[in-house]
C-alpha cells in the first residue's frame, strides 16, 4: 500500500471521527470537537473547514452543526425506511411480535425502524435506539457478515462489556459464535443484553452485501425454541423483500 493511499484513508477516518460526534441537533465548539474526536486542535480545524466548505457542517456562532448534505442523507434514509415499513408490519402481524430493522454504527447496532404487532405486546420487544453489537442478535448478524470479516470486526470493538452473566466477553468465543451465525444464516442472543430477554435476527442483503439486520425479541419464556422455529421463515422472507427495496443502507456513526 502506498503512502498516498494510507494518508488518504487516514484523512477519511479522521473526517468520519469528527462527523461522528454530531448526533441530532447537537452543536460543538472546535475545542470540544477536537477533545471528543481525539485529534489535535490544528487537525480538527482543517477537517472542520473542509466539511464546512462541502456542506457537511455549518458554523453557528462559535459552534458547528450538521449541514445540508448530512440532512439530505438523513432524508434519503428516512424515505428508504418508509419503503420497507409495509413488510415490517406484515411480519409483525404474522408472528405477533414487534420487528426491528437495524444498521451498523461504530460500535453499536442502530435501530432505524420498528413495527409493532396489532396485539398486546411487552415493551421489552423494542430495543433501544442503540445497542451493543456483541450482545444482541442484530449486532451479531452485522458482525458476522462484516465486509472486513468477523474477526477484524470484533477486534475493532476493543474490550467487550459485560451486561449479564451470559454476555460473551471473550474475543475467541464471540468469533466462534459469529462463524456459526454465518453457517446458519441467523443469530440468536438469549439473556446476553437483558436478563430474561431472547432475540433472533437475520441478515438483509443489499447490492453491496449485508446492509442491515432484521430481528425480533421477547421474554425468553415467550420466545421459546418452538416459536423461534416458526418465526424464522417469515423473518427471512421479510428480509428478502426489504433487501429488494433498499439497495444501500449506509452505515451510521
Amino acid at each position: 500500500m502506498s503512502g498516498t493511499t494510507r494518508s488518504g484513508s487516514q484523512a477519511i477516518d479522521r473526517a468520519l471521527a469528527v462527523l461522528g460526534r454530531f448526533e441530532g441537533d447537537r452543536a460543538l465548539g472546535l475545542t470540544d470537537l477536537a477533545t471528543e474526536s481525539g485529534l489535535p486542535l490544528s487537525t480538527t480545524h482543517r477537517i472542520v473547514g473542509a466539511l464546512c466548505r462541502n456542506g457537511y457542517l455549518v458554523r453557528d456562532a462559535d459552534a458547528y452543526r450538521v449541514g445540508p448534505r448530512v440532512q439530505a442523507l438523513v432524508h434519503r434514509s428516512d424515505s428508504a425506511v418508509d419503503e420497507v415499513m409495509p413488510q415490517l408490519y406484515a411480519v409483525a402481524a404474522g408472528v405477533g411480535l414487534a420487528v426491528s430493522l437495524g444498521v451498523q454504527g461504530r460500535s453499536t447496532v442502530v435501530r432505524v425502524a420498528s413495527a409493532r404487532p396489532p396485539v398486546e405486546h411487552s415493551a421489552c420487544q423494542l430495543p433501544a435506539e442503540r445497542e451493543p453489537l456483541h450482545a444482541t442478535a442484530m449486532g451479531k448478524v452485522l458482525l458476522a457478515f462484516s465486509p472486513e470479516g468477523p474477526a477484524a470486526a470484533v477486534r475493532r470493538l476493543g474490550e467487550l462489556e459485560s451486561f449479564t452473566a451470559r454476555t460473551s466477553t471473550s474475543y475467541a468465543e464471540l468469533v466462534a459464535q459469529l462463524a456459526e451465525v454465518r453457517r446458519r444464516g441467523f443469530a440468536s442472543a438469549d439473556a446476553e443484553r437483558v436478563d430474561g430477554v431472547r432475540e433472533i435476527a437475520v441478515p438483509v442483503l443489499g447490492s453491496g452485501g449485508v446492509v442491515a439486520a432484521l430481528g425480533v425479541r421477547a421474554r425468553s419464556k415467550r420466545l421459546t425454541d418452538e416459536l423461534a422455529v416458526r418465526v424464522l421463515p417469515p423473518l427471512r422472507h421479510a428480509a428478502t423483500e426489504v433487501g429488494k427495496r433498499i439497495q444501500v443502507l449506509d452505515r451510521v456513526g
